[in-house]
């Protein structure tokens, strides 16, 4: 409790703070218009540029116009150009414009675009990096990671806010976009640091964290100093930006090798949404100013305009915390690499086509259309989704008509009515052709087999050409005025779609001719299935004769179905119901934590003891279905865990004896059978006999197992057993899972229950 006041008053504080200082920022750029011009001193201050976003260019003051004063003093006093050789904070200016002497008082009038770089998108983003480190800040677990993406959302909005006032030449704003800019990618990398370790996401990670705090605070101190001296050296910048573009590179780099790492594990799809988000909040700043500068000497783009993009990162930290199931990134990109690629062209193209204008605005024009295209392209392809079937015939959205198609194939048992949906199906989706019929050609006699004389009177000239050609499932084959296709092949004989052409005389359209295709495919997998089963039932039907063999081989097949169906019923509510549950449980017990009204809280502990209940009860399920360790570790050490339950859950002593079995000698069948029998020996012992005492003997020779059961219980009926025959359940399952694996077993009655088991040894050729 003291640990989170503590850390409530710790985030209380810091934001306080940065809201005081922002406050203050945005006041500066409010009060003071970016006068944005570049000087040169030649014995008198001389402007060499006006740019047309600031004021000068406003008050008309044009390039080689002489500064006389600035707010009354002489324009070398004026702090900003004494540090920066630049003109900010100006509020009165008198300059020399030709011949003439002017003074003009600067305005406040700022332009639509200044209020928006400078007073709405930073105070926005400042807003927002608020709220959202408010979010975080009343999660109840309190840990590093919660303090780190705080301390990073305070950071990259309190140094957004500072950069208008930054580049008017207020030295508090530089000094603290200065630590922002050197602090931010560091906390982002431990914060990456610290959330992958939470989730057990492993990194190629060497490097200590410690190392990049201590290089940023020092550079931080060289960059104090440098503003609180007389001297301004551009060294500095750029080492700034050095750092701020490796450490993003690093922080790239670690991701990537993360997702290397696990491309193949749960956490892919998290890890590639942040990376997908880091990419889009830097990538503008760093290609459009910071490598720019740093390599020329200059920016293609104003920082505070470049710097914009930032809010993608918090805006993506914020849907990886609150959603618990994100986006198919994957889909994403899939679609962006195409419209990237083409909005990159249609860049490309404009910048051959304006190398006349200057290459700073020939390069910002560039990329302006590159981003206008990226948009358009990328807000084509859910419109798209979401209006297809408006603008898009009925029958060329093939996803749904196959969806209704096999609704209505599944209930079809015949390759005659599965022949006749292919053919309704077709007329109507495809009206314009009026006869569909289908009909069986064999390859040796070329008979064909149709009810309609007059078609199979059109079609009995083509005959050689279908033999003949090389026709694969869905092929359309055009005869005379109609056309063929195969649909399925069954040795030496064809099922054949005969169509007429449409009626309107035109042909079938790209679309038609997929969708036939398909149709086709999934009809011939249809039919594959069903000549499957009927081979399969006569398969069946052949055995029965051999009445032992057909028992014997149908137990050991319907022993071995219901087999692998437990296991699969076993990871279905381990998987699913079985995680579920914990996750219920777990949110429960956090609920439980906070103050509730004591009849809700007692309803609430009521309540998780039956989820505990349950948990347990899915838990022993998922155990009998699937012993976890039967095949692997063998059969002894099964049946020995099983015999420890059974003497918490039973009144009976098991006594277990065994000789010197290699049990993982014996196949997965001949173990998942033993200890089937014995677990069921034991659920009757449990139920029915009453027995006190039990004795499991398993023994060995050379060419057979022998499982001896005793106990003296009640004993049974053998005559009841022999006569309940057809039911696989209890005792007669035993005998039916014997005679599976062409073993022997004999019941006796002695004071108690006795079961003698002796199967013929068959040895795996798996090592396990």
């Amino acid at each position: 409790m003291w640990i989170t006041i503590k850390s409530y008053f710790s985030y209380s504080f810091w934001a306080i703070l940065s809201t005081v200082l922002a406050i203050y920022f945005i006041y500066i750029a409010a009060v003071f218009p970016y006068f944005h011009v570049d000087t040169t001193l030649q014995g008198n201050i001389v402007i060499t540029k006006i740019y047309k976003s600031g004021a000068a260019f406003e008050i008309g003051m044009k390039e080689q116009d002489v500064i006389l004063k600035i707010n009354g003093e002489k324009p070398e006093d004026h702090f900003t150009f004494k540090k920066f050789k630049k003109i900010e904070q100006v509020k009165t200016i008198d300059f020399q414009h030709g011949a003439g002497i002017k003074k003009e008082t600067v305005s406040h009038n700022y332009s639509p675009q200044e209020i928006l770089n400078y007073l709405v998108f930073p105070s926005i983003v400042f807003i927002f990096c608020i709220i959202l480190s408010l979010i975080v800040s009343r999660k109840k677990d309190d840990n590093s990671a919660n303090k780190l993406l705080i301390y990073f959302l305070l950071a990259i909005g309190l140094g957004y806010v500072a950069a208008g006032a930054s580049s008017r030449g207020d030295l508090l704003a530089r000094i603290v976009t200065s630590f922002s800019f050197i602090l931010s990618p560091v906390l982002l990398l431990h914060l990456l640091i610290v959330l992958f370790k939470s989730l057990n996401i492993k990194l190629n990670w060497k490097w200590r964290i410690s190392w990049f705090y201590a290089f940023s605070i020092f550079l931080m101190g060289i960059s104090t100093i440098h503003e609180l001296s007389n001297w301004y050296y551009t060294i500095i910048d750029k080492a700034q930006l050095f750092f701020f573009f490796t450490t993003i590179f690093i922080i790239i780099y670690v991701l990537f090798v993360a997702y290397s790492n696990h491309k193949y594990s749960d956490a892919r799809p998290t890890i590639k949404v942040l990376l997908v988000g880091i990419i889009l909040s830097f990538a503008p700043f760093s290609f459009m100013h910071a490598l720019p500068y740093l390599l020329f000497n200059v920016s293609l783009i104003n920082p505070e305009i470049s710097s914009i993009s930032l809010f993608v990162l918090p805006l993506t930290i914020l849907y990886l915390i609150r959603k618990e199931r994100i986006i198919d990134i994957d889909f994403i990109l899939f679609w962006l690499k195409k419209d990237l690629f083409f909005s990159l062209l249609a860049g490309l193209f404009f910048f051959i086509l304006s190398t006349t204008s200057p290459i700073e605005k020939t390069l910002l024009n560039s990329f302006y259309v590159t981003i206008i295209c990226l948009v358009i392209f990328t807000l084509r392809n859910p419109m798209f989704f979401r209006t297809k079937s408006k603008f898009i015939p009925p029958n060329s959205i093939l996803e749904q008509q196959l969806n209704r198609f096999f609704k209505r194939a599944e209930i079809e048992s015949s390759p005659l009515g599965l022949a006749e949906v292919i053919t309704n199906e077709i007329q109507r989706i495809i009206p314009e052709i009026q006869t569909i019929q289908h009909f069986e050609l064999h390859r040796i006699t070329k008979k064909i087999c149709i009810d309609d004389t007059s078609t199979r009177a059109h079609i009995e000239p083509f005959a050689e050409l279908l033999i003949s050609g090389q026709s694969s499932i869905g092929t359309i084959i055009p005869l005379k005025g109609s056309f063929c296709m195969l649909i399925h092949e069954k040795h030496d004989t064809s099922l054949y779609l005969f169509c007429s052409d449409k009626n309107n005389r035109t042909n079938l359209n790209p679309v038609e001719k997929a969708w036939l295709e398909t149709l086709a495919n999934y009809s011939n997998v249809l039919l594959a299935n069903q000549y499957t089963i009927e081979n399969v039932i006569q398969e069946l039907r052949n055995l029965k004769e051999n009445d032992t063999y057909y028992s014997n081989w149908l137990s050991n097949f319907l022993f071995s179905f219901a087999e692998k169906e437990r296991v699969r019923l076993a990871s279905d509510l381990h998987d699913t119901v079985l995680q579920e549950l914990l996750l219920i449980n777990i949110r429960l017990k956090k609920s439980l934590t906070e103050s509730l009204p004591a009849d809700t809280h007692k309803e609430m502990d009521i309540l998780k003891e039956k989820i505990l209940d349950c948990i347990h009860t899915t838990r022993e399920t998922c155990y009998k279905l699937s012993p976890p360790f039967l095949v692997e570790f063998g059969l002894i050490l099964a049946l020995e865990q099983l015999i420890r339950k059974i003497h918490l859950q039973s009144n009976f002593h098991v006594q277990f004896d065994r000789d010197e079995l290699n049990d993982h000698s014996l196949s997965d069948e001949y173990i998942v059978t033993l200890y089937r029998i014995v677990q069921e020996l034991f659920t009757n012992a449990m139920k029915h006999s009453r027995a006190k005492a039990v004795i499991l003997s398993l023994k060995s020779t050379r060419n057979s197992i022998k499982l001896f059961y005793a106990d003296n219980g009640i004993g049974m009926d053998i005559k009841q057993m022999e006569d309940d025959y057809s039911n696989f359940n209890g005792l007669t399952g035993i005998r039916e899972r014997v005679k599976s694996l062409n073993g022997d077993i004999e019941f006796s009655i002695n004071d108690g229950l006795q079961v003698t088991i002796d199967f013929p040894l068959e040895i795996s050729n798996d090592n396990h």
